[in-house]
């Protein structure tokens, strides 16, 4: 938890993925944080984070699993979201990117789903989806 991101005045939010009765993935977001600097709201248009994610764990066997938990964060930010991702492990950097993380400096990752089209889009209920994606694939089962 040495990279985690505590502001007692907004809790931060656990978000998990179960596959069944199997968590098979954990997210801790935070925020929203506001950036200080000119350099930031030049590159994204503001200086508001509406998450810090500082905490992304998977089992290694579920395939993307990380990716599904990003989707919903994106999700619950709302139409105008800014991520902040501080991944715990190096090795990370190139599957942020591939995922339209932008690298801000120490180990720090941004990501604006609005200026990467090519990775990010709205569907038909205007809610971020990865591109290429099926839109009810994260839809809650519904109990009969």
């Amino acid at each position: 938890y040495s990279a985690t991101h505590y502001d007692p005045a907004r809790p931060v939010r656990f978000f998990s993925y179960q596959l069944g009765d199997e968590t098979v993935g954990l997210l801790r977001a935070g925020g929203p944080v506001r950036i200080k600097g000119e350099t930031f709201r030049e590159k994204f248009g503001r200086n508001d984070l509406t998450s810090v994610v500082d905490l992304r764990v998977t089992h290694p066997l579920v395939e993307n699993a990380g990716d599904i938990l990003l989707e919903y964060q994106l999700r619950e930010d709302g139409d105008d979201p800014l991520i902040l991702s501080k991944p715990g492990l190096p090795g990370m950097e190139p599957r942020l990117a591939e995922m339209g993380f932008v690298h801000v400096g120490r180990n720090h990752w941004v990501l604006d789903p609005h200026q990467h089209p090519e990775v990010w889009t709205k569907n038909e209920n205007d809610q971020w989806q990865r591109v290429g994606k099926p839109t009810k694939y994260l839809s809650k089962v519904e109990d009969d």
